[in-house]
């Protein structure tokens, strides 16, 4: 995994806390999940995403009346 600091629970800090930590297994759970998302992510570009630029360019247009 990339991202360094991601800590999408307690248990994923440097100063975890946590009680159940010993016992529990949502970290686990957890890193598996993230990384799933992470990977699934990174098989995507920008150019990608963003590949509609007309489609996008019309809904992302801001008005400048007030």
């Amino acid at each position: 995994m990339c991202e360094k600091d991601f800590d999408l629970v307690e248990c994923f800090r440097p100063d975890n806390r946590c009680c159940i930590t010993p016992v529990c297994r949502l970290e686990r759970a957890f890193s598996a999940a993230l990384e799933a998302y992470l990977q699934v992510l990174d098989e995507w570009t920008r150019e990608e995403i963003a590949a509609n630029r007309r489609g996008l360019a019309r809904r992302l247009v801001v008005s400048s009346q007030g």
